[in-house]
């Protein structure tokens, strides 16, 4: 009895130092994004671990099917998710980190050389 006490008090102190990050998957789902020619992403989890995001819709059909997040990590130490956005448009990688603002609102930031973006997906 003591030893099932004993686990059950360490498995809720781990609990509490190491707890599940659920803003970690929070980004996934499906987003909104008015820049990208009114396009619905789908960011989801592949079996690699990173995290990417691929057009589902999009007023600019040629669009659809294309990987626009890749390798998108949760960096613990800056709280946000790192990694890559795709420039569709100019035909390379950017790099980028994301926050949530909100439920609803992610905030994105894209930074080549000294130059920087800030855009927002909603829900």
């Amino acid at each position: 009895m003591k030893l099932i006490i004993i686990l059950l008090i360490a498995k809720a102190g781990f609990s509490l130092a190491y707890p599940q990050n659920s803003t970690q998957t929070s980004i996934l789902g499906t987003w909104q994004a008015a820049e990208l020619e009114n396009s619905t992403i789908e960011v989801y989890e592949a079996e690699d671990g990173y995290i990417y995001g691929k057009i589902i819709a999009s007023d600019e059909k040629d669009w659809i099917n294309e990987i626009v997040l890749k390798k998108v990590k949760y960096d613990t130490k800056q709280k946000a998710w790192k990694g890559l956005v795709y420039n569709l448009r100019l035909y390379f990688d950017i790099n980028v980190a994301l926050t949530l603002e909100s439920d609803k609102k992610l905030k994105i930031v894209g930074s080549r050389w000294y130059m920087s973006r800030t855009f927002y997906w909603s829900r």
